[in-house]
């Protein structure tokens, strides 16, 4: 995955000292284009001539990309660089995607006063970030696309729905009870903890009758996280989701990310 930004930068390297950011965004660009023959590519660089972008210093790194699948986050850390580069900024806005096995409308991060494995790069092509300034994560995407997250929980429920208004969502369906199918909404408010997207203060209609919060928050205590991003602390970055609200059907959700710590080194007795 470190791919999608090695072929990026790896561009820099291939121009002697007449190389300038416009000839290097050219060729990532194409790169890109050959690992991504379906998607749609633009890649812009600004940054000084010559020098600078041999040793893999720029100022500004921008790809916009629609239409591709990734596995996850094109990033890794790099915990032991013997050669740091810089970049001032880096903003990856991909439209039209799938995030592992979410689809996702749109997902934008932006990176400033990156540190970088210089090293890593040129020798393995692949992309390491040493350390980062503030770094922040944007997702927009369809509620339903997190219904199949959550099926297994949505049991005995047919036709469901979801919508949003600001904060609030509200999931809609019929139920099987006893034999006989009764409609549901669950109503709560969308939050964040670290990774996890949650449904918090919800309340619960059975037959257009409230259920008492203390016998819904048991009903309901399966129901979250709607979706971990992360689960399993796989990214290379911490995430903290800082809000996420919506309209009718879509979501918005912001988070800020940290660079994970490294590894604890085995303590002898």
């Amino acid at each position: 995955m470190g791919y999608l930004l090695a072929a990026l930068f790896g561009g820099f390297f291939l121009f002697n000292s007449a190389a300038t950011p416009q000839k290097a965004a050219h060729l990532a660009q194409k790169a890109l284009q050959k690992q991504y023959p379906g998607a749609a590519i633009q890649v812009e660089i600004e940054g000084k001539r010559g020098a600078p972008v041999l040793k893999g210093n720029f100022r500004r790194v921008s790809v916009k990309m629609a239409n591709l699948t990734l596995a996850a986050l094109p990033f890794e850390p790099a915990f032991d660089a013997k050669k740091i580069a810089r970049a001032g900024k880096i903003e990856l806005d991909l439209r039209d995607l799938k995030l592992g096995q979410l689809p996702v409308s749109r997902a934008h991060l932006d990176f400033s006063d990156v540190e970088y494995d210089f090293g890593a790069l040129k020798n393995q092509a692949q992309f390491r970030i040493v350390r980062s300034g503030a770094a922040h994560f944007g997702l927009q995407l369809s509620a339903n696309a997190l219904l199949p997250a959550f099926a297994s929980k949505l049991e005995n429920t047919s036709d469901v729905e979801v919508s949003t208004a600001g904060q609030t969502l509200t999931l809609r369906g019929n139920r099987r009870f006893l034999g006989a199918t009764t409609p549901i909404v669950v109503d709560g408010q969308l939050a964040g903890r670290g990774s996890e997207l949650r449904l918090e203060n919800a309340t619960l209609n059975v037959g257009g009758k409230r259920v008492p919060d203390a016998a819904a928050r048991v009903l309901l205590k399966d129901l979250n996280p709607l979706y971990d991003f992360d689960k399993g602390l796989k990214w290379p970055f911490r995430t903290q989701i800082t809000s996420a609200s919506g309209i009718g059907n879509q979501i918005d959700i912001r988070a800020d990310l940290r660079l994970a710590a490294p590894p604890r080194a085995n303590s002898t007795p």
